[in-house]
């Protein structure tokens, strides 16, 4: 089973005997017994009207790193290859990035399976809109797909200020703030861009010098999830645009767009 396989995974180099019931491995003196499961179905997967995924695999993976999780969301557990655009959100932070699918057809890769693709220069993904095939020299791997229901619906925002800053200063403070609070506030004020969280035995009030454009206002976000973004993003300087609805970074160097909604109702500054 999974908990078994990712156990012995972990071992490294180990003796193995199979019997007909079950598996014994020797590792460094240490000896371990496993059920040997035979009643696991044959997959013999169709290979029919196979076509290629027109998204790389590096765009893939990074988008996994916003899929959701909750059994009662299943659409929101995968990367989508939509018409016009690939989609990714917790329901949360969102990653979106506009491409050109000539597939015929929309599809919802499971995050989960993501992490068992290897990655490599000869690598091909490719999909008949039932499952995933990644095809490496010597393996194969396939996923089955989620049914696909999300469509591309672009948010309507209205930007009302826009700040430039370093972001690994602006990561390191938000990791600070984010042992203690949840959501912290995020405006433009006194000449520089502020970051205040309470708790009920701590308060933070963190100042960091930015470019700044626009009519400032008081927006909460989720610390964690704002980290999420950051992280995914492969610029040095980057430019914040607060809007009425979420927080927008567009990374130029790599054509990707990242949302986060705001939390609660903005404020104005006092």
């Amino acid at each position: 089973n999974e908990k078994d396989y990712k156990f012995i995974s972990r071992l490294g180099e180990v003796d193995m005997d199979v019997t007909e019931n079950e598996i014994k491995i020797k590792h460094k003196g240490s000896k371990y017994r496993f059920a040997l499961l035979k009643e696991v179905p044959e997959f013999e997967p169709d290979l029919d009207n196979l076509k290629d995924v027109v998204v790389t695999f590096d765009v893939i993976q990074k988008a996994s790193a916003f899929t959701g999780n909750a059994s009662d969301q299943p659409q929101y557990s995968g990367v989508n290859i939509l018409n016009d655009v690939l989609m990714a959100s917790n329901r949360a932070a969102v990653m979106r990035k506009k491409i050109t699918n000539d597939l015929g057809y929309e599809i919802n890769i499971p995050g989960s399976s993501i992490k068992h693709m290897q990655e490599h220069e000869k690598m091909f993904l490719k999909t008949n809109g039932k499952f995933l095939a990644c095809l490496i020299p010597g393996r194969i791997f396939y996923t089955t797909l989620i049914e696909n229901k999300i469509s591309n619906v672009s948010l309507q925002l209205d930007d009302k200020f826009k700040v430039t800053l370093n972001r690994s200063e602006l990561v390191n403070e938000l990791k600070k703030v984010s042992e203690y609070a949840e959501i912290a506030k995020f405006t433009y004020r006194d000449d520089r861009f502020s970051i205040q969280a309470s708790t009920n035995e701590q308060d933070f009030d963190i100042q960091l010098d930015a470019e700044f454009n626009g009519k400032a206002v008081i927006m909460q976000l989720n610390v964690k999830q704002f980290l999420l973004i950051l992280n995914a993003v492969e610029i040095d300087d980057v430019k914040l645009e607060f809007t009425d609805k979420a927080v927008r970074i567009y990374d130029e160097a790599k054509e990707n767009e990242f949302l986060l909604p705001r939390y609660g109702q903005l404020e104005e500054v006092e």
